[in-house]
């Protein structure tokens, strides 16, 4: 991202430059984006978390929605949920949203729920 776009303030107009189109374009995070799926693809000996981080208008969200819906990742994966997380967060919305994004489970049952059960 270029120097200047370290305050929040130039953000918009570097975006304004640089717009998206339909989200498919993000320059520099090719590098990331291989690296994410080769771990994602990968066999590992134990469950891992892969975080995406960085400053505002990076394009974090971008790269892991290109990620969630490449072919090869659906195709390795029995079941995915998308959930976003902002800065302040309640445990139980982010279960909730995880649980309802998965094909096949009953959203009014999942309200009801606890949230020991839903974790």
């Amino acid at each position: 991202m270029p120097q200047s776009a370290q305050y929040p303030s130039q953000q918009s107009s570097l975006q304004a430059q640089y717009p998206l189109i339909g989200e498919e374009i993000f320059v520099g995070l090719e590098d990331e984006e291989t690296k994410i799926r080769d771990q994602l693809l990968g066999w590992p000996e134990h469950l891992q978390i892969i975080s995406i981080s960085g400053t505002p208008a990076l394009g974090k969200t971008t790269l892991a929605k290109k990620l969630y819906h490449d072919p090869n990742i659906v195709y390795h994966f029995h079941k995915r949920s998308w959930c976003a997380v902002s800065q302040t967060y309640q445990r139980r919305n982010i279960l909730i949203d995880i649980l309802t994004s998965m094909s096949g489970l009953n959203k009014d049952a999942i309200m009801d729920m606890d949230d020991e059960s839903l974790g």
